[in-house]
């Protein structure tokens, strides 16, 4: 089964926009607000099938993004990603294994360079979308990969807010992926603390240890 990846979701999603302005604008605004809002909460639903037709996914998991100036937190799967003003943590839940290091200014850059991507030069790659209609108050649009793994992606645009509701796509090999906003908030509320990295470590006297939830989990890098 492939690995599906919250970058790798919008990236796909990007790429499904040819034509039609109104799906371009959506893609495009989803794109910055991502980019440049101040606050944001993101929750999707991931289900991956094996074939089109199975009713029971292979994978269904919900990935959970929060924003707070330069603060992140983002779950997926087994994963787990803070970055806050001192440290960047990420939690693998499977190894239970810890990574901190102190924030790369670097690396963030090169994530945030994935939300700049010039949408019209990926383009080239997708044939001109269809419209087929309105569902549930969203535009349905379809588009088909000219050459790559993935062949043909549905997304479902809002027609009141112009942001994705909904994305499906299948792989050449049959795989089908449903991807499913559940929430995209630009004022949201987080508890006090969502950002705090003593929710992943402790740091005193030099030393560094897990926090509670994770006590027996192993620490790699730097405090």
């Amino acid at each position: 089964m492939k690995t599906i990846s919250f970058f790798a979701v919008l990236i796909v999603a990007a790429a499904g926009q040819t034509r039609a302005q109104d799906l371009k604008s959506a893609l495009v605004r989803m794109q910055d607000v991502y980019a440049h809002s101040e606050k944001l909460h993101i929750i999707m639903e991931v289900k991956v099938f094996e074939t089109i037709g199975e009713k029971t996914p292979a994978f269904h998991e919900k990935a959970d993004i929060k924003k707070q100036k330069e603060n992140y937190r983002y779950t997926f799967s087994s994963s787990e990603m803070l970055l806050n003003e001192k440290y960047q943590i990420v939690v693998d839940k499977d190894s239970r294994d810890i990574i901190i290091n102190k924030r790369d200014q670097k690396i963030e850059s090169q994530v945030k360079d994935v939300f700049k991507a010039n949408l019209d030069s990926i383009l080239a790659h997708y044939n001109t979308p269809e419209v087929l209609g309105d569902s549930a108050g969203a535009t349905h649009y379809r588009v088909f990969q000219k050459h790559g793994v993935v062949d043909q992606i549905d997304l479902y645009v809002d027609n009141q807010r112009s942001i994705v509701k909904k994305m499906e796509y299948r792989y050449r090999d049959g795989q089908f992926v449903s991807v499913v906003f559940e929430m995209f908030d630009t004022t949201p509320s987080f508890d006090e603390g969502v950002f705090d990295d003593k929710n992943y470590v402790l740091i005193a006297g030099g030393r560094v240890k897990p926090s509670a939830r994770l006590q027996h989990y192993r620490i790699f890098g730097e405090d």
